[in-house]
């Protein structure tokens, strides 16, 4: 037994085969690439978005205590320029 007969039909195919698989692998890697970027840029987006509201958050949780304190000193702030006023008065 010997090497079988050359075909060259045969190995025309299959490296016409060989060559659309490796087409379609670069196509595959590439998408794979566009597709890691896309979803990189996406998470970095929505990782901006949380840090965006965070910083919102403790805007307005900042913003709620100071008014809270602001009530709380307000009537000691009244008694103590109602006793300055009756000083100035006296």
């Amino acid at each position: 037994m010997g090497v079988p007969p050359h075909d060259g039909a045969k190995t025309r195919r299959l490296i016409g085969d060989v060559l659309q698989i490796s087409a379609c692998l670069e196509t595959l890697e590439r998408d794979a690439f566009l597709t890691r970027h896309i979803v990189a840029k996406m998470l970095q987006y929505e990782l901006s978005q949380l840090v965006v509201q965070g910083r919102i958050a403790r805007e307005v949780a900042d913003e709620r205590r100071r008014h809270v304190a602001a009530r709380e000193q307000h009537p000691q702030d009244l008694v103590s320029q109602l006793d300055g006023v009756r000083r100035v008065i006296d």
